[in-house]
């Protein structure tokens, strides 16, 4: 479950035991009641009578197994789905019931609302704290005469958009209906026989369609201000007439009359934010908001900060064109609003976790220069993270010429189990050798160009122009990651320069 869904929900029991069916389903063996307990930071106690609580819940052909003096086991058939069990048992929390009364332009006071749920009004007033935080990350409020979410109606729409396209593979959540994809649809086939340039992914616009239609629907519209840059940019494109018309037309056609222009303004500029970075864009090689100086001033800063980056030989200029139309497209969405910018904590933690080097390099960049510090950019880490997986896709994945080598001290089955394991995690692009019966010298390291020595065992001397990597007797989950982060994400060159003055120092032994 998605953080944003799973800080809605305040009922502590039904936090852990959400905690605890995710964490067994993510098991192939038994887990003791210890490692439980000690996963949800609770007592052994308390985890007991949740693994209990949980057995009467859970559906036919879904159980927690306890087996004696070895643990517990989450067994269940084919036909029945995890994430559909886990959010059944987490559509109790009463906060989702009120964001889809929101959001159906339910408006009743917090009395009411606690009425209707069984709860009393001062059990509620605390549940609606954390719904006050979230709302925060949004810029929005929350007010209690009545109960509605309040502020820029741009940044209502992204919450919204947040919490029902994250939770689209949950059975309680509200999905785009056939109305909203049709409507996308057409206005897809419309626009491309019309020669105007569409490049977007059609489940994440349908998303955005049924929160746009919803809030028309329900009388609450975008108002821009005409003095906004990007507007003015988008009303002087030649397409942008010939585009109006289409998305009135359909609108029309769909039953929503008298959509404003503002609203059809919003639709194309929001539009970015569902666009598709694949080697069609470079059909469309224009730019159309930035002016020529800036996109000067962009070419020069991309062609200088990738060069710190492993990249792919091929056509820069194309690479350049990437980044620059990515920029393009969140200084526009932007200027909608800046939470345009943020992207879903999974997201955020993922590629931090998995692309460290890529993203502190990003994050480093984007802090110290002038051009970021503008008031529009307000999340530089998610401009850094999707900085990350733009650059990434360029960016040679093992570096092709890395040469790791293991010299590890153990028995025969346990070395050939490392070797497999090995060639599973480690990207097949990078070269990997075993000693088991050869001294090791400075000589022999050189002459077969190695980057990175791996041990289980000390070794002396210390070698010069190599990460020595001296890992667990048993190499854990976090040292396999670290030497695969470091041949993904770096080049040879600063794999050495960053981590050579470490070695036999990085991992706590």
């Amino acid at each position: 479950m998605d953080k944003l869904h799973f800080d809605l929900i305040v009922n502590k029991q039904l936090k852990r035991q959400i905690q605890i069916l995710t964490l067994l389903s993510n098991q192939k063996a038994p887990m003791k009641l210890e490692q439980i307990s000690n996963e949800l930071n609770t007592s052994a106690r308390t985890t007991a009578e949740d693994l209990k609580q949980l057995q009467y819940i859970l559906p036919e052909n879904c159980m927690i197994k306890g087996i004696n003096n070895v643990g517990y086991l989450l067994e269940w058939d084919a036909s029945v789905n995890i994430n559909q069990v886990v959010s059944k048992i987490a559509e109790k929390s009463h906060l989702y019931v009120i964001i889809d009364g929101l959001f159906n332009d339910k408006i009743q006071s917090v009395q009411d609302w606690a009425e209707e749920l069984f709860i009393s009004e001062k059990t509620l007033v605390r549940y609606l704290k954390n719904f006050k935080q979230i709302l925060k990350r949004f810029n929005l409020k929350l007010s209690s005469t009545p109960l509605q979410i309040v502020g820029n109606e741009v940044d209502i729409r992204l919450f919204f958009f947040h919490y029902y396209f994250y939770a689209s593979n949950s059975p309680f959540s509200v999905t785009p209906s056939l109305k909203d994809k049709d409507v996308i649809q057409d206005i897809f086939k419309a626009f491309k026989s019309s020669k105007i340039p569409v490049m977007l992914q059609e489940n994440r616009a349908a998303y955005w369609a049924m929160i746009i239609l919803q809030r028309i629907q329900y009388g609450y519209n975008v108002k821009l201000a005409k003095k906004n840059p990007v507007v003015q940019k988008m009303q002087q494109q030649v397409y942008y007439v010939k585009a109006k018309e289409i998305i009135k037309r359909i609108l029309e056609n769909h039953n929503y009359q008298d959509v404003t222009e503002n609203e059809i303004l919003f639709i194309l500029i929001s539009a970015r934010d569902s666009t598709v970075y694949t080697d069609r864009l470079l059909e469309f090689k224009t730019t159309n908001i930035f002016e020529a100086d800036e996109i000067e001033y962009l070419q020069n800063f991309f062609k200088t900060k990738l060069a710190i980056f492993p990249i792919k030989k091929g056509d820069i200029h194309e690479i350049i064109f990437y980044h620059i139309n990515f920029i393009e497209s969140y200084y526009a969405l932007s200027h909608l609003s800046p939470g345009f910018q943020l992207n879903s904590y999974e997201m955020n933690e993922f590629i931090e976790k998995n692309h460290p080097f890529t993203f502190s390099k990003w994050i480093d960049i984007l802090q110290k220069e002038p051009y970021f510090q503008k008031g529009i950019w307000e999340n530089l880490e998610d401009i850094a993270v999707n900085l990350t997986m733009l650059t990434s896709t360029f960016t040679e994945i093992g570096n092709n010429k890395t040469h790791i080598v293991f010299v590890l001290s153990g028995n025969s089955f346990y070395l050939n189990y490392i070797k497999h394991i090995a060639h599973e995690l480690i990207h097949p692009s990078v070269k990997i050798s075993y000693l088991y019966d050869q001294q090791i010298s400075e000589e022999w390291l050189k002459e077969n160009q190695v980057d990175i020595l791996v041990h289980n065992f000390e070794i002396h001397p210390s070698f010069a122009n190599v990460v020595s990597l001296h890992v667990s007797q048993i190499p854990s989950s976090q040292e396999w990651s670290m030497i695969s982060k470091m041949v993904m994400d770096l080049s040879r060159a600063e794999m050495h320069e960053r981590f050579d003055p470490y070695s036999d120092n990085i991992f706590l032994n």
